[in-house]
């Protein structure tokens, strides 16, 4: 196994099939028709001594296996060889693989645990948005179903309002999934402008926050290279881990 570098992202697991990193805030895992940036996580990736090599499927997105939001922190999977990532691919296509988030969000869910089920589609007028209904009326084409179970880790009253951390287990793998389905449980993510309500965003711009209070928190999947089962747990970012001891809570 070849070992790697990193001065701007954290590895957090890696064997010869592939590799888990912290992934920080603010930048993009590959490009999007939208967005094109040229400091990709599938940019910095390809530049690796054991993945330059490689005779990748798609130009650009080289050994993703999954993304994340630009905005979104914590573990993203990442594989090493075009074997490992049809492997990799496979096991997230069949819902084998774990994945936990946590959230900082407005507001206290009703129920301390649960599960959300939903289609999800693209907004018409502005594309780069989702939408989740609990049943698809228009037929869409792009609508596809997704189910997301939570349970509520704390919950505090920060200037006359709720404030809760969640954890968030996905069990589809829809763009914007987590931050739809905390609005549809009545608790936008903090700092979220997409999904955001009045209420929440002005919480959010007096607690300071920036950017949506969204970690991948755990993956769990199995090796490409010996089948073995790997969990791997990412460190909250700095930002996240700052307005929680402000809050007073615990993770």
């Amino acid at each position: 196994m070849t070992k790697f570098a990193s001065k701007k992202y954290k590895i957090l697991y890696e064997d010869s099939g592939c590799a888990v990193i912290n992934k920080p805030a603010g930048v993009l895992v590959h490009n999007l028709p939208e967005r094109v940036s040229d400091t990709t996580i599938a940019a910095w990736w390809l530049g690796q001594p054991d993945t330059e090599k490689n005779i990748w499927p798609v130009a650009g997105r080289e050994g993703i296996v999954h993304r994340l939001d630009r905005d979104t922190t914590g573990a993203l999977l990442l594989a090493r060889n075009p074997e490992a990532l049809n492997k990799l691919q496979k096991q997230f296509h069949d819902r084998t693989v774990k994945k936990y988030y946590l959230a900082l969000v407005f507001g206290k869910p009703a129920k301390n645990e649960g599960e959300i089920e939903s289609v999800i589609s693209r907004q018409p007028k502005e594309r780069t948005k989702r939408k989740a209904s609990i049943i698809d009326f228009g037929g869409l084409s792009d609508a596809k179903k997704a189910i997301t179970a939570y349970r509520l880790i704390g919950s505090v009253k920060y200037k006359e309002s709720d404030i809760s951390l969640i954890r968030f287990e996905i069990k589809t793998g829809r763009t914007h999934q987590v931050r739809l389905h905390a609005k549809m449980l009545g608790c936008p993510i903090l700092g979220d402008r997409d999904y955001a309500t009045k209420p929440s965003k002005r919480l959010s711009d007096k607690l300071g926050v920036e950017r949506q209070m969204l970690h991948a928190r755990e993956l769990v999947f199995q090796s490409p290279e010996n089948k073995r089962k790997v969990r791997v747990k990412a460190p909250l970012c700095d930002d996240m881990v700052r307005i929680l001891a402000q809050l007073g809570l615990n993770n």
